[in-house]
């Protein structure tokens, strides 16, 4: 069942997303429990604040933060690759991230989320990024995203409606953030969280010391 919060804000800030997502990659780590082994997923319309409330939530969790365009980047330039949206790419990028073993928070948008198979993200903790067609357009202004093209209203409504059995389907949280800010977003999706973490950490069966 879907847990619903009221949400944030945003923008997107980004400084060297790709040296930042190569050092990542570069060491994954281990974790100490099951905690640090669940990818959270944070997706939503393009435009609508997913490397922000990302970050955000990261920081919270002390994990790192990896952007899904970064990924792709990294992997374009190691093909030496062109700079076109590709699905095939998209799907390559998440399960690279999401196969690692070392819990980190991903932030995507949903027009790579509609392209992938349920099981590509059934052992992730996902969190929509809820914000109205309407409110982020607004938001990009007369700026051109690349993944909405020049008119972004009518293709973010689109996008918005493809998306909805999806987030229906596969979220364990959603949060609607046309009124929130970014700050009160992430703290509530880290609540939400450790509640998951602490009821799955619940059933797990207990080890018995001989």
């Amino acid at each position: 069942m879907m847990a619903t919060a009221s949400s944030p804000r945003l923008d997107t800030a980004v400084g060297h997303r790709s040296s930042r997502a190569a050092h990542w990659l570069a060491g994954t780590g281990d974790g100490a429990d099951l905690e640090r082994h669940v990818h959270l997923v944070v997706f939503g319309l393009p435009g609508s604040g997913t490397s922000t409330v990302g970050r955000l939530v990261a920081h919270e969790l002390q994990r790192p933060y990896v952007d899904h365009d970064s990924i792709v980047a990294l992997g374009r330039d190691d093909a030496n690759g062109s700079a076109v949206d590709d699905p095939d790419e998209d799907h390559a990028a998440v399960c690279r991230v999401l196969g690692t073993h070392a819990s980190v928070v991903y932030g995507l948008g949903g027009h790579v989320v509609e392209h992938l198979a349920p099981a590509d993200l059934e052992d992730a903790y996902l969190v929509w990024l809820d914000a109205s067609p309407e409110v982020v357009a607004d938001r990009i202004g007369e700026r051109e995203h690349p993944a909405l093209g020049p008119e972004p209203l009518p293709a973010l409504r689109s996008l918005a409606a493809r998306l909805e059995p999806v987030v229906g389907e596969l979220c364990d949280l959603r949060v609607d953030i046309d009124h929130t800010e970014p700050a009160d977003a992430a703290e509530q999706i880290r609540r939400a969280w450790r509640r998951h973490v602490d009821e799955v950490e619940s059933r797990r069966p207990t080890r018995r010391v001989s």
